[in-house]
Order: structure tokens, then C-alpha cells, then sequence
């Protein structure tokens, strides 16, 4: 197997583990007395799209959003070292 591959499926289930670790931590549970609040982040293409609800601090939004934006820039700019790597063999 590739590299590449390999890494593509190691990533692959490594997000079907994380899914579904974290659906065993949201599964109903016994109302308790206390806030709640939740902040997520999607990105589409370079574009992160951040939403929350309650009561939370507006810093942690945009420091998720600057995290969310740089981890797909880092993969990039990893894909566009190993394409150059790959390139000066063959020369």
C-alpha cells in the first residue's frame, strides 16, 4: 500500500472513531441543573463557518475559527512538500 494511501485510510478511520466516540458523549442523559453551551466549526473549502449557543466567550469562536483555518492550510502546504520531494526523485 501507498503512502498516501495508507495515510488517507488511517485519517479516514481515525474520524470514524472520533464520530463515534463523540456520539457516545452526547447520548441522553439525566437533566442536571446548570447552563449549557456549545460552539462548533465546519470549513468549506479555505472558508470556516463557526456557530455556538449560550452563554460562551466570543474568543474561543474566533480562536476555533483561526484553528479551523489552519489545519486544512497546513495539510496543503504538507501535500505540496511531499509532491516536490516526490518530484526531485525522478529527476
Amino acid at each position: 500500500m501507498k503512502a498516501l494511501t495508507l495515510l488517507g485510510t488511517v485519517i479516514l478511520a481515525f474520524g470514524l472513531i472520533l464520530i463515534a466516540a463523540s456520539l457516545t458523549t452526547t447520548l441522553p442523559q439525566v437533566p442536571q441543573e446548570g447552563s449549557s453551551s456549545f460552539t462548533g466549526c465546519i470549513v468549506i473549502f479555505f472558508i470556516p463557518i463557526c456557530f455556538g449557543s449560550g452563554s460562551f466567550n466570543p474568543v474561543y469562536l474566533e480562536a476555533l475559527a483561526v484553528v479551523t483555518l489552519l489545519i486544512p492550510i497546513a495539510f496543503f502546504i504538507l501535500i505540496l512538500y511531499m509532491n516536490r520531494k516526490a518530484a526531485e526523485r525522478f529527476e
